[in-house]
């Protein structure tokens, strides 16, 4: 089971956009820092603006896939 997944993204509020509006996941910050935390049930997205540190295949994690019901 995995419990979170730190996404490096070019743009926060463009991220937050899409997994708040878009997937409905609750927005919140976490710890001093407050950094940007999408909440989803069991896991957590960290987001943090960063350029991509490699290629979006051939990597170890390519994508984030979610199970819901119908």
């Amino acid at each position: 089971m995995v419990g979170h997944y730190h996404l490096n993204v070019t743009s926060v509020e463009e991220q937050k956009r899409f997994w708040v509006d878009t997937l409905g996941g609750p927005p919140m910050k976490f710890g001093c820092a407050g950094v940007n935390v999408i909440r989803f049930p069991g896991v957590f997205l960290f987001l943090r603006k960063q350029p991509p540190t490699g290629p979006t295949r051939g990597t170890t994690l390519d994508h984030i896939g979610f199970a819901v019901p119908p």
